[in-house]
């Protein structure tokens, strides 16, 4: 993986026959989220989700399948993760899916 700010977003790493993040922000044009800013709205991706999906592109390309993210607060990585486990169950059918997460309270 890239070294935080080393990498060029704008050029996409090289593509994997796996996962294609192009196809995905694609994808992530259609869904609409529940923002506790803007209420429902559609899904419009910030750069650190963006980064986070073009690393685990390269990663797969290079035949990564397992991924470990240490991450600080507010950067949209969970709902990225959300709409990243949704895409690939509609993608690859049969698959079963699931993302956990840990919250301090219930909302």
């Amino acid at each position: 993986m890239a070294i935080a700010g080393k990498q060029d977003l704008t050029k996409p790493p090289k593509k994997s026959e796996l996962f294609d993040p192009e196809h995905f922000f694609q994808f992530c044009d259609n869904l609409v989220i529940d923002s506790k800013e803007f209420g429902k709205c559609k899904l419009k991706l910030y750069g650190s989700q963006k980064y986070f999906i073009y690393e685990l592109a390269e990663g797969l390309a290079q035949g990564q399948h397992m991924f470990i993210v240490l991450k600080g607060r507010q950067l949209g990585l969970t709902t990225v993760s959300y709409a990243l486990t949704l895409y690939w169950e509609f993608k690859y059918k049969g698959t079963q899916g699931s993302l956990v997460t840990d919250t301090d309270g219930v909302d």
